[in-house]
């Protein structure tokens, strides 16, 4: 990261640089925007590995899971929708964005919910894609505080400051269910503000890895569905109490 430039933009940091690439890319030439013949080809062919691999499938099978642990079916609550930060470029079928769009597109077809996305690195092409596609929702800066629940959050190998910053926001709502890195494995610095409310919230969830994704592995690797713990629900102290006491 010495080499490159971080830079802040629509709530998210981007990476510049000659060394910077797009999340999900092995080392290669630059990258070329596609077109919006080309998003159609790659998303439908991710979407053809989705299915193929039963991903989709696995992913439903695990948030019905989801929602009985955190009590939404006993409240008899539907998903109101999904958040998907930072998917990354899905202009061709060798990006992993397209591979997570089209996963989270037959999770929102299931549902009949829409799918609010930001992402700041999208190409004109991928704006005119979403904007021109019913089920998503182009936002350009989320607005943690003023989400509605139940809520199904996606941010796959994006910055842990993202999920940290939805916790901070909506740390009293429990209807949320997650798909990200997964903290029960990954190290955060316990010196880092970016991390301090994913350091309590990490320790209080419940983890189902994603399986081995046979097109590339990379696309969902260190991936989790994730939601607190039902047993820890009703016993986490308020988010201030335990800032104020943490040393």
């Amino acid at each position: 990261m010495s080499h490159d430039k971080i830079m802040s933009a629509g709530g998210f940091q981007i990476v510049t640089g000659k060394r910077a690439m797009k999340k999900g890319r092995t080392a290669g030439p630059l990258r070329t925007d596609g077109t919006i013949e080309e998003i159609n080809m790659a998303i439908s062919k991710a979407t053809a590995f989705i299915i193929h691999t039963g991903l989709h499938t696995w992913l439903l099978a695990k948030l019905e899971q989801g929602f009985h642990e955190i009590g939404l079916r006993s409240l008899r609550l539907a998903l109101d929708k999904i958040l998907l930060l930072g998917n990354g470029h899905f202009d061709a079928p060798w990006e992993a964005g397209a591979h997570q769009l089209a996963l989270i597109n037959l999770v929102a077809e299931h549902y009949n919910v829409v799918v609010e996305i930001q992402d700041p690195c999208f190409t004109n092409a991928e704006v005119e894609w979403i904007n021109s596609n019913q089920r998503f929702v182009l936002v350009e800066n989320a607005q943690f505080n003023t989400v509605s629940m139940p809520l199904f959050v996606v941010s796959i190998h994006s910055p842990h400051f993202i999920i940290n910053d939805f916790l901070k926001s909506n740390w009293n709502q429990k209807q949320v269910l997650f798909l990200g890195n997964d903290y029960s494995s990954t190290a955060l610095d316990v010196k880092d503000p970016d991390h301090e409310t994913l350091l309590c919230f990490g320790k209080s969830c419940e983890y189902f890895p994603m399986p081995v994704y046979e097109p590339n592995s990379s696309f969902f690797f260190d991936t989790s569905l994730f939601y607190w713990r039902s047993t820890e629900i009703n016993q986490l102290p308020p988010l201030n109490q335990r800032d104020s006491t943490k040393k």
